[in-house]
């Protein structure tokens, strides 16, 4: 995916300094922000032990929440570039049931799993807001999905279908490097379910994927998966 548009940008020079600041502990801050008047950036509270209760809660903490590796959650507190504006828009636009999926495209590296985090945390900033209804967010890489399916067995505790309806039962799925998992038809099923029933649902997923949507159908028909 191109990163490269407007919108969303985590620039660090707006907003209150505390170059003047810098001998005082987190804790020592935060009271004297009180006693100024002056806003304390959300890392700051954090740092200081002030619980998320007390604070709004910062756009990494919300990503790890949702599950999103340490070294995404990493990425996003030294972001520097703006996230595609249709990204954000999206996250914007979230209503629940009956969201439009979001597909995230482009060559490794450009920042797609980062894209994906940044509207999970706008999502649940706007949940925290009381702008949309609360709904669980859940991660989870393509290649590891079908790994577990492969792994489970038909019936009981752990099987198959309690895989796959767990992972279909996320308020929010993003589904991570679509296409990593192409190894033939089998892997494929294990995808094939979820996708399957989250359109059942209509629920929302963000899909990050190196291809586009037809290239991807046609990359999985030629490996044995079924067209539709």
């Amino acid at each position: 995916m191109d990163s490269t548009g407007s919108g969303f940008s985590t620039d660090t020079t707006a907003g209150p300094r505390f170059d003047t600041h810098s001998y005082m502990s987190p804790r020592e801050l935060v009271e004297y922000c009180k006693r100024t008047g002056e806003e304390v950036p959300a890392q700051y509270l954090a740092e200081a032990g002030v619980p998320t209760t007390a604070r709004e809660r910062t756009r990494e903490e919300r990503a790890a929440a949702a599950g999103f590796p340490a070294v995404t959650v990493d990425a996003l507190s030294h972001l520097t570039r703006p996230i595609h504006p249709r990204v954000m828009e999206w996250a914007g636009a979230y209503r629940g049931t009956g969201t439009p999926w979001l597909w995230v495209m482009g060559p490794t590296g450009r920042g797609k799993t980062v894209s994906a985090a940044c509207a999970v945390a706008e999502v649940m900033r706007r949940m925290d807001a009381g702008e949309v209804s609360e709904a669980p967010a859940a991660f989870v890489r393509a290649d590891r999905l079908t790994g577990e399916y492969m792994s489970a067995s038909l019936y009981g505790k752990g099987s198959k279908y309690d895989l796959v309806r767990r992972v279909s039962d996320a308020g929010i799925l993003v589904l991570d490097d679509l296409g990593s998992e192409a190894r033939g038809a089998v892997p494929f099923e294990a995808v094939g379910l979820v996708l399957g029933q989250r359109l059942d649902d209509m629920a929302p997923v963000i899909v990050t994927t190196q291809y586009g949507a037809a290239e991807f159908m046609e990359r999985m028909s030629k490996r044995g998966a079924d067209a539709h």
